[in-house]
C-alpha cells in the first residue's frame, strides 16, 4: 500500500494480523469480527476493534480502500450478501483480498481420525466463482502448503478445534499434512 490507506479487516479473531496491518506507516484500520470476545482480545491489542457481522456491515458505502478477509469467509452464513457488503464498502478501485483453503487442506489427516475432506463455501475450489459473482477483475494465487504437528496431541487438539468428535489412532512423532491454500485479489 502506498500513501495512506483506509483498511477494513473482517473477521479479525484474535487480532493477530490486525495488529499487523495496523502497524504499516500510513494505514487507518478498523477490524471487526461476530465474536464479542474477539474484539476484545484485538482491542486490547491496540487496534480499533468493533463488533460487527460481516453480512450488515455498519459504514458508509464507499469508505474502504482495502477490505482483507483471512481465513473466514468459509465461516459465513450467506456468503453472497457477505461479498455484496464488503463490494459496497469498498471505494471505486479498492481492493478486496481474501484468503482461503483448498477442500483437501489436511484431508489425509481427517479421514484417518474417520472424518471426510472439508468442503465449505468459500475455498479455493468454489472462492472464484463467488467473488466473480461481485467484482469484475477477481486474481488468485495458489499456495501448496504443510501443516507441522509436533506430536499426536497437537495433531488431535487442531481436529477437536472442528468439533466434530472426530478421534485420531495414535502416532509417534511428528506429522507432516499437505495443505492448500489461495489468496484471492478482486477489484
Amino acid at each position: 500500500m502506498t500513501g495512506d490507506s483506509s483498511v477494513l479487516e473482517v473477521g479479525c479473531g484474535t487480532g493477530v494480523m490486525a495488529e499487523r496491518i495496523n502497524a504499516l506507516p500510513g494505514v487507518t484500520l478498523v477490524a471487526v469480527d461476530l465474536s464479542e470476545r474477539f474484539v476484545e482480545l484485538t482491542a486490547a491489542r491496540g487496534v480499533d476493534a468493533r463488533q460487527a457481522d460481516i453480512c450488515y456491515l455498519p459504514f458508509e458505502d464507499d469508505t474502504f480502500d482495502v477490505v482483507y478477509a483471512g481465513w473466514m469467509l468459509y465461516h459465513v452464513r450467506d456468503i453472497d450478501r457477505a461479498l455484496a457488503q464488503v463490494r459496497r464498502v469498498l471505494r471505486p478501485g479498492g481492493t478486496f483480498v481474501a484468503v482461503t483453503n483448498g477442500d483437501d487442506t489436511l484431508a489425509d489427516l481427517r479421514r484417518e481420525a474417520g472424518g471426510r475432506r472439508m468442503v465449505t463455501t468459500f475455498s479455493s475450489e468454489n472462492g472464484e466463482h463467488a467473488l466473480g459473482r461481485h467484482f469484475s477483475d477477481v486474481r488468485r494465487q495458489d499456495l501448496e502448503t504443510r501443516a507441522v504437528f509436533a506430536d499426536h496431541a497437537e495433531a488431535q487438539a487442531y481436529l477437536d478445534t472442528a468439533g466434530e468428535g472426530l478421534v485420531l489412532p495414535p502416532f509417534e512423532g511428528p506429522r507432516t499434512c499437505a495443505g492448500h491454500v489461495t489468496v484471492f485479489e478482486a477489484r
